[in-house]
């Protein structure tokens, strides 16, 4: 799943695709550079606060590798919609999607203040900051794949 989401990545022109977090061992047969997430178990905040502090691009595309569905014409869209926000997130029919999201690199300060003061999760910080929605309606591209079962059940293949 991480290496569709790299290819839609880098189909978009991405200058970089890498991991946060996970572990390393398994993760280093893909072939692409790992970024420790700074504070393990302390939710998906620290993940993108890891990526933000990893480049030195403006905009910086955060998703979760088990959502493979997305393209690079999702990519692209909230590339463009980030402009002069803080961050463009995805959107399924309204229902914000904070693990796919593009942030502006410029951000990662308030995200730092945030997690210092308790805040784990993405969503929260997201309501805080002068965000844009790119609502790509309900589809494949929304689907998260968290166990083996979800994969089975999908009936969609990886390829």
């Amino acid at each position: 799943m991480a290496t569709r989401v790299a290819r839609a990545m880098l189909a978009a022109g991405a200058q970089e695709v890498f991991l946060v977090g996970g572990d390393p061992e398994t993760l280093d047969s893909l072939g692409l550079r790992i970024v420790p997430d700074g504070a393990a178990h302390e939710g998906p905040l620290v993940g993108v606060i890891a990526a933000l502090g990893a480049v030195s691009e403006e905009i910086v595309v955060v998703t979760a590798c088990d959502m493979p569905w997305i393209d690079e014409r999702h990519v692209a869209r909230l590339v463009d919609a980030v402009a002069n926000f803080d961050v463009a997130v995805s959107a399924a029919d309204g229902q914000l999607q904070p693990l796919f999201a593009a942030w502006a690199r410029a951000t990662v300060k308030k995200l730092d203040a945030a997690f210092d003061s308790g805040e784990r999760s993405p969503l929260r910080v997201i309501r805080g900051l002068n965000f844009s929605v790119v609502d790509f309606g309900v589809g494949t591209w929304s689907i998260d794949l968290d166990t083996p079962g979800d994969v089975a059940r999908s009936n969609i293949p990886l390829n």
